[in-house]
């Protein structure tokens, strides 16, 4: 095989061919090869857009994708804040983490 021919072999595998000389790249594909690692699967263009917006649809209401949408970060028309409006917001208001949910996720990540 030549150089493209074996970057896209293991490409189509999902292995990253960025950084490696012609002598790793036919070690990694003799090794992909021994393994039977399969072919990844392809999906179209068209195909992705339909999932995409199959997924952006929620109850019948087709949101707009968030990677399109323009950003906003002036904040002259917001209302005034500081660190004291910060700190109430953080005591005053709870969260849907609290001390024993926190601890049994720890514990969940420790197993």
């Amino acid at each position: 095989m030549k150089l493209p021919e074996l970057k896209a072999y293991l490409q189509n595998r999902g292995i990253t061919v960025n950084s490696y000389l012609i002598p790793g790249l036919v070690a990694i594909a003799c090794a992909v090869e021994e393994i039977s690692l399969s072919l990844l699967f392809q999906v179209s263009e068209a195909q992705d857009q339909f999932n995409l917006s199959r997924r952006l649809r929620v109850h019948d209401i087709q949101l707009p994708d968030p990677f399109k949408m323009n950003v906003l970060n002036d904040f002259t028309h917001s209302r005034p804040f500081g660190l004291f409006d910060i700190f109430n917001h953080l005591i005053y208001h709870s969260s849907e983490y609290d001390k024993q949910s926190l601890a049994a996720y720890k514990y969940i990540l420790h197993i």
